[in-house]
């Protein structure tokens, strides 16, 4: 690389006719001129004299040697990447270099070329990129998905063209990872936003009436042991839950999500937003066979798919025909022909007690929080429970620190005084070099997104109104975590306030620079506008 990004022309020419004559057996190149040939072309063209590949004939012959090793099912892994890498060098960015790289996800192929192929997709700037890359999303494994969303999410216009297809019913809502749906509803293009939305919007609708008929079982009083009886029958063969059932679907015992309300949709509406890794897949083999499940796992000569009650099928890439996503949860619809009202409430009471205990920290004493005189509820760090393999409660401050873990979650249960619409307030601090993750609140099916800015520092703490909240009346479950693994750490967090917006203006908690009263997250109340 040090080499291309030089001005020695002898030097360079020396080495161009080191690494354009065959130095492999029969005639071929050997690995390292595939190499060398990668760095002397990335540090070229950062330099002022360029290599014009056009008038070098023989790195010319060598990119068409990538071109057949790429194909090539005989060679190495690690050959084939090399030669992939290479292609994006083309002196002319050629149509037939951008198939031949799509060519490369195919089923048949090992995920760590695919993925090779499409970060070089990624890095030709070409217009045709997006549309080639999502003609066969239906054929793509959950791990090549991520990948090229991310690789859309990289500019803009490729990111209206990932949108244009979920518009147009080509790629479904519900098979964007939840990270990569959180980047497009928060993106920072109003116009963008808006379309994520509105695209996303319509998982909401699906199987509505279903949810809503089913609504009812949330006032019932569940019977756990009753409920463990329903899990076994309808739950288990999918899904594990400590020593009862078996692990195809989601570990319920790990889920971050548990409301009620929340689980009642899972069950009834699973496709309306389901983690891309539980999708159904279904591969024809080159024998005329058909099998269905989801993507257990991949290595570079096999995918393994994981069926009801955890049989699995190993299928060589070698022998697939083809392979396809149905766009839909592997957990079918219908559950509700098998489940009464009163089975309904039950299961809900037996997954209400699958959470872990709380971490306990000196200062932190989990509490059903009540709302204050004129309605507000003000959920303060030392009334939460905290869930997570980094996050803590910090005595220095009274606030929940070191939310550095993608796991770390915070639980508040309280009451309300009288439903409506509440604004959420958030007393925050945060450095201003860890500033811009993204943290999520849950309520129920409401969800806020929020990017966290910086407030100077750690010390530093603000008031910010961050969206708002429609509260039932009654008693509610309010989850705060973050939307992915938090780069450096989310935010410390002290105090959560959710204020009756049919009220005036009200006594809100500031930082105290005077003696006063303390209200209920611990500081000075002050009058705020």
């Amino acid at each position: 690389m040090l080499a291309g990004s030089g001005c020695d022309r002898p030097a360079i020419d020396s080495l161009i006719e080191a690494i354009g004559t065959p130095a492999g057996k029969g005639g071929t190149y050997a690995s390292w001129q595939y190499a060398a040939l990668r760095g002397l072309l990335e540090g070229s063209a950062r330099s002022r004299q360029p290599i014009d590949l056009v008038r070098e004939r023989r790195l010319n012959r060598l990119l068409d040697a990538a071109r057949r090793l790429a194909r090539d099912d005989s060679a190495s892994q690690a050959d084939r990447i090399l030669a992939v890498e290479l292609i994006e060098f083309s002196p002319a960015i050629l149509d037939e270099d951008c198939a031949l790289l799509v060519d490369l996800l195919s089923p048949r192929v090992p995920i760590a070329i695919s993925r090779a192929a499409i970060a070089a997709l990624g890095r030709l700037a070409i217009p045709q990129v997006p549309e080639r890359l999502l003609a066969g999303w239906k054929t793509y494994s959950p791990a090549l998905r991520g990948s090229i969303v991310d690789i859309l999410l990289s500019r803009r216009a490729w990111t209206l063209s990932l949108l244009a297809a979920i518009e147009a019913a080509r790629v479904a809502p519900g098979g964007i990872a939840s990270a990569q749906r959180s980047a497009l509803l928060a993106h920072r293009d109003p116009e963008t936003r808006r379309r994520a939305q509105t695209a996303f919007s319509h998982l909401e609708q699906l199987r509505r009436k279903v949810v809503d008929d089913y609504l009812p079982a949330l006032n019932l009083r569940g019977n756990p042991a009753a409920g463990k009886a329903v899990f076994t029958r309808v739950c288990a063969t999918c899904h594990r839950l400590g020593d009862l059932g078996v692990e195809v679907g989601p570990n319920l015992g790990a889920l971050t999500e548990k409301t009620p309300e929340t689980l009642l949709i899972s069950i009834l509406d699973p496709n309306r937003a389901f983690e891309s890794r539980y999708a159904s897949f279904t591969v024809a083999t080159k024998d005329g066979r058909l099998i269905t499940g989801l993507v257990a796992s991949e290595t570079a000569s096999s995918v393994t798919l994981r069926r009801q009650e955890g049989n699995e099928d190993v299928i060589l890439r070698s022998d697939i025909e083809e392979m396809t996503a149905s766009g839909q949860s592997f957990m079918a619809e219908g559950l509700e022909k098998e489940l009464t009202q009163r089975d309904m409430a039950d299961l809900l009471a037996f997954l209400d007690g699958i959470d872990p205990p709380p971490k306990a920290f000196q200062g932190n004493h989990p509490r059903l929080v009540k709302p204050g005189p004129d309605g507000t509820i003000s959920l303060s760090a030392a009334d939460a429970e905290i869930y997570g393999d980094r996050l803590i409660f910090e005595t220095a401050h009274n606030n929940l620190g070191y939310w550095m873990a993608a796991n770390d979650r915070a639980v508040w249960r309280f009451e309300v005084a009288a439903p409506g619409k509440y604004a959420v307030w958030l007393d925050w601090a945060c450095a201003d070099d860890a500033a811009g993750n993204l943290l999520e609140i849950h309520l129920g099916s409401q969800r806020i997104e929020h990017q966290v800015g910086g407030t100077g520092t750690w010390d530093n703490f603000s008031w910010n109104k961050i969206g708002e909240l429609d509260l039932p009346g009654r008693t509610n479950r309010l989850e705060v975590r973050p939307a992915a693994a938090p780069r450096n750490a989310l935010l410390d967090l002290r105090c959560i306030e959710l204020r009756p917006l049919e009220f005036g203006p009200r006594v809100s908690a500031v930082v105290p620079d005077r003696v006063g009263d303390i209200d209920a997250c611990g500081l000075v109340a002050r009058a705020q506008d």
